[in-house]
């Protein structure tokens, strides 16, 4: 239960680094922060599925964390074009 936690606290921390590498219209912090978070946790729950020896949310290590910064990443540019294509603002 800690780890999951640990990594929704640790993907809002990406959540809010991957905002910065995204710089289209802002949906606000909050949903930046939330999506990484979202992001992480997901990516790395179904990493540590399909690759069980190497991913797992109990280990933390540099490729997990770039996987769930990539993710991040992912997601929040899928919000910000979601955003802008529902308030009518070209991309």
């Amino acid at each position: 239960m800690w780890d999951i936690i640990l990594w929704f606290v640790i993907g809002g921390v990406i959540g809010y680094l991957a905002q910065r590498y995204v710089l289209l219209g802002r949906p606000g912090m909050v949903a930046d922060i939330v999506a990484g978070a979202l992001a992480a946790l997901i990516v790395n729950v179904i990493l540590s599925l399909l690759i069980p020896g190497y991913f797992s949310l109990t280990v933390m290590n540099v490729v997990s964390l770039g996987v769930a910064l990539i993710a991040a990443v992912i997601v929040i540019l899928i919000v910000h074009i979601t955003t802008a294509i529902v308030q009518g603002v070209k991309a």
